[in-house]
């Protein structure tokens, strides 16, 4: 059996049969607690050890990859789905934007760090910590560089605006911050160069109540 969590949101309690399989320092799985917590609802969590795969976590998510959410007799994989399912479940408050504009922007901003941004990042975690594929350092280095051009890109735009996708807190915010800060520390990736803009950033997600109540232990601020 995982270590199975009630948490109870600050913004008002929703009766409701959620259940997040998740994974403590996933970043992924962070998004989709950080989400819940927004919208206020209460859920269960269920801590799974990706090392040692729980039963009842195969059960739900036979290809053994978190976060999985349990909504009534609805299961739902995928961080990325699951948050636009909560959005639509939970339409307040808004983490999309307001509009078709706004949500193409979001979900623009929120593909293009999945599917583009983040491929440095598999490749690394393949190389470093699954022990996949045979470390190369060189290789190393060039995935790293991509990842640091991704920040200093972020420097750019934060430069000049606030949010990563439209002028207020939204899903691509809370899709960005855990990759990013998970790859800070357990990388120890993009730390030894100054972006104060970005750290401006990180600062106003941090102060979010959402963020502090689901972050995993030592990561509650990165300098």
């Amino acid at each position: 059996m995982g270590l199975v969590s009630r948490e109870r949101c600050h913004y008002g309690l929703r009766v409701v049969a959620i259940k997040l399989y998740s994974t403590t320092y996933c970043p992924y799985a962070w998004r989709s607690r950080i989400v819940l917590h927004e919208k206020g609802v209460e859920f269960e969590t269920f801590e799974v050890d990706l090392r040692d795969k729980q039963e009842d976590f195969l059960e739900v998510s036979p290809r053994g990859l978190v976060p999985v959410m349990v909504h009534d007799d609805t299961t739902i994989a995928e961080s990325m789905t699951i948050n636009e399912y909560l959005e639509e479940f939970y339409p307040e408050p808004p983490l999309m934007g307001d509009g078709p504009i706004e949500r193409a922007a979001v979900r623009s901003a929120i593909v293009d760090l999945n599917f583009n941004r983040s491929r440095p990042l598999a490749r690394l975690a393949s190389m470093l910590f699954y022990g996949r594929e045979k470390r190369d350092e060189s290789v190393i280095e060039q995935q790293s560089a991509r990842w640091n051009r991704y920040l200093d890109d972020l420097e750019q735009h934060f430069s000049d605006n606030e949010w990563l996708a439209t002028d207020k807190f939204s899903m691509a915010d809370l899709s960005l911050y855990p990759t990013e800060l998970v790859t800070r520390i357990g990388f120890q990736l993009g730390g030894d160069r100054e972006r104060p803009a970005l750290d401006s950033w990180r600062e106003r997600v941090q102060a979010r109540e959402s963020v502090q109540a689901t972050a995993p232990e030592g990561f509650g601020t990165a300098a």
